[in-house]
């Protein structure tokens, strides 16, 4: 039985919401190659995949073995995940302007974005389809294209 004098819910962040944070903070870590490389336990090494929340604080567990460098790169990706994924309208336009800046940091936080996302999301068409895009625009545009933007093969 409850008790009466806790609330239901004792976190303000739902269960999807609580799913989601997860499910970033796992996807920054594999992003990172973190499971391959470093994670203790076994099972994550063999898959490439974080496969290890711990209990406590509802993050990866080989989160405790990267140097202070990594960490600190790692809870700034985080950050920008986050950031990005709670305001999805402008998703593209900010993977577009990464592939633009040819900015690998923000390319990867896109990345992080779209794999959170579940199966048939629109965000799994749309990034790769504006960032091949924004990419072909700046190929026209130093005149490297194909028909050198006159039609001309």
């Amino acid at each position: 039985m409850p008790n009466p004098a806790k609330p239901a819910a004792a976190s303000t962040a739902t269960r999807a919401e609580q799913h989601l944070d997860e499910a970033l903070q796992c996807g920054t870590v594999e992003m990172l190659g973190i499971p391959g490389a470093i994670c203790p336990h076994r099972a994550c090494r063999r898959h490439r995949r974080c496969g290890f929340i711990l209990s406590t604080d509802r993050s990866p567990a080989c989160l405790a073995h990267l140097m202070p460098e990594a960490r600190a790169f790692h809870d700034r990706l985080l950050a920008a995940a986050r950031t990005q994924v709670a305001d999805l309208q402008n998703a593209v336009s900010a993977h577009i302007r990464a592939t633009v800046a040819d900015d690998p940091q923000m390319l990867a936080v896109s990345e992080i974005v779209r794999r959170v996302q579940p199966r048939g999301h629109w965000l799994h068409a749309a990034l790769p389809f504006w960032g091949k895009f924004a990419r072909s625009l700046q190929a026209l545009k130093r005149g490297n294209g194909k028909d050198r933007g006159n039609g001309d093969v």
